[in-house]
Order: C-alpha cells, then sequence, then structure tokens
C-alpha cells in the first residue's frame, strides 16, 4: 500500500448502527473504486444527503 499527502479532505460522523458497513467500505475501497472515481462518488454524495461546497477551489 501507497501513502499520498492529499490537499483537501472531508470529515464527517457516522451512526454507530452503521459502523460495520462504513468498515467494509474502508476495506474495500481499492475495488470500490475501479469502477468510479472518488470524485464522482464524493459528488454523488453531497447531492444525495443535501450537502453543498460554496468555497470549493477550481474543481476541473
Amino acid at each position: 500500500m501507497q501513502f499520498f499527502v492529499q490537499q483537501e479532505f472531508f470529515a464527517g460522523s457516522v451512526s454507530e448502527s452503521q459502523l460495520i458497513r462504513v468498515r467494509e467500505y474502508i476495506r474495500n475501497q481499492d475495488v470500490h473504486h475501479q469502477g468510479r472515481t472518488f470524485e464522482n462518488e464524493f459528488n454523488e454524495f453531497l447531492r444525495v444527503y443535501g450537502f453543498s461546497i460554496t468555497n470549493r477551489k477550481n474543481p476541473g
């Protein structure tokens, strides 16, 4: 596994009832991200849960 430093990040909280699901997601994210980019997944997350980012730096 390689370690990379990101310039941006997102932090959120998770309900204790979803802890196992989140751990499985983290454990399998290499496979999960083969079919979609992080940016696509992040944008979908924002849309589904009603978040908006107004200070996002040049997303292109």
